[in-house]
């Protein structure tokens, strides 16, 4: 069920902190990290919490947990130290093992695939989707190409996703659903459910991820 392996985490990704000496999980959001030596993580609301500056001192354990990218991560560690200026922030020392639990279905493969995502027939999106199974994708693409578009689509709205496989000239076109959105500053980042596909669109997709080891 679990493996251990690196953190795979982007800033802004939310956490769940859980302290010793108190007995629920408390919301957080990942900053940064210096690889091999310790976390930054935004410090979790302190208004309701009893001896806050005793639970957020050096030594103090602790576990985090995470999601992304259809992956849980869970790992235990120690406060390095609190920070109150200029923001609230804390230093966690990075973890020695981490675990991670697959919430998907089907394993994703990392890729940047040119497609194009359609609303209408005359609402088209050019970008590219950077990971795929056999079950979902993700679609991105630049804040830019939004401009003077319709909103973005309401979860489960159905859309049509076109992408072009590598060895193969002609793209394949997938009916699809949105499952989530996250707009980023400089990128709009689509989950997709595939719901159907021809046959060969099928037997393209199943061939190329079986070719980079994905059954």
């Amino acid at each position: 069920m679990s493996n251990r392996q690196s953190l795979n985490i982007n800033i802004g990704n939310p956490m769940q902190i859980e302290f010793e000496s108190v007995r629920y999980r408390l919301k957080s959001e990942f900053i940064g990290m210096l690889l091999n030596s310790f976390l930054i993580v935004k410090m979790p609301p302190s208004k309701s919490l009893p001896n806050a500056s005793k639970i957020f001192s050096q030594g103090t354990k602790t576990v985090v947990r995470f999601v992304n990218q259809g992956t849980a991560y869970g790992f235990s560690t120690t406060v390095n130290r609190a920070l109150y200026k200029p923001s609230k922030l804390l230093f966690l020392n990075y973890p020695k093992s981490v675990e991670t639990y697959q919430l998907r279905n089907y394993e994703r493969v990392l890729c940047l695939l040119p497609a194009s995502l359609k609303f209408s027939s005359e609402n088209v999106i050019n970008g590219h989707v950077v990971d795929i199974s056999k079950e979902g994708c993700q679609f991105s693409a630049d804040n830019s190409v939004f401009y003077n578009k319709q909103e973005l689509p309401a979860k489960d709205n159905p859309l049509t996703v076109s992408l072009q496989l590598p060895g193969f000239q002609n793209t394949i076109t997938i009916a699809c659903k949105v499952k989530n959105i996250n707009a980023e500053k400089e990128q709009v980042k689509m989950g997709l459910k595939l719901v159907s596909m021809s046959d060969d669109a099928h037997e393209r997709l199943y061939d190329f991820l079986e070719s980079v080891g994905v059954v």
